[in-house]
């Protein structure tokens, strides 16, 4: 029998609005080892979450969106 050892990990995630920041996103949402993602685009439009962006993903998972700023 293997022992598995959990190492959750945090991730951020730059340019999330594209579909391929939606599928990454609805990807580590779901996956086991990631703790944590945050999420960073250009204008949130108000969103405070990743699902406001994306109705797809409620009940997903929390994921905080953040502005990028340079």
């Amino acid at each position: 029998m293997s022992h598995s050892t959990k190492n959750p990990h945090q991730v951020a995630v730059v340019g999330a609005t594209g579909y391929s920041g939606f599928e990454l996103a609805r990807i580590l949402l779901r996956h086991p080892k990631v703790q944590s993602a945050t999420f960073y685009v250009r204008e949130t439009g108000g969103a405070q979450c990743l699902a406001e962006m994306f109705p797809q993903l409620r009940g997903v998972g929390e994921a905080p969106l953040r502005t990028l700023s340079l």
